[in-house]
């Protein structure tokens, strides 16, 4: 069975945005076998986009490339915060993206909204390890 190519946007690029796209790169492999999935960080929504972060994933300022790029599959959302990170989630789910976050504020705050407004626009919202209590577990 063929790899399904997957490309992934991350919103935050900071030190979690960087682990989770290392992990990404250095478990490529792992991943692939387990799920037939190639997960590929194509871009990252970030504040200075001349800052030297030492990887290869072209970096944005602008949101919308992100929420309009049709390519993108899946987004990963790891800048923290209720705002912007909450309107920005909503705009995603009503581009038919689904959204992994590791936001424990805002889903702690505004968690029945944010699984609300993804149910109606018939994507998925996940959570990962750093809201379920630091479970060393990425699925």
């Amino acid at each position: 069975m063929a790899s399904v190519d997957v490309p992934v946007a991350l919103l935050g690029y900071g030190t979690v945005g960087s682990a989770v796209d290392r992990l990404l790169r250095e478990q490529a492999g792992d991943i692939e076998r387990a799920t037939g999935h190639r997960l590929r960080v194509v871009r990252a929504l970030v504040r200075d986009a001349k800052k030297d972060r030492g990887a290869d994933v072209p970096v944005t300022t602008d949101f919308a490339e992100i929420r309009d790029d049709p390519s993108i599959q899946i987004v990963a959302e790891v800048m923290g915060g209720i705002e912007p990170a909450g309107t920005y989630l909503r705009e995603l789910f009503a581009a038919g993206k689904p959204v992994v976050t590791a936001n424990k504020q805002l889903l702690a705050q505004r968690g029945g909204d944010m699984f609300g407004a993804a149910k109606a626009a018939g994507v998925q919202l996940r959570f990962e390890a750093s809201v379920c209590a630091a479970i060393p577990v990425i699925k």
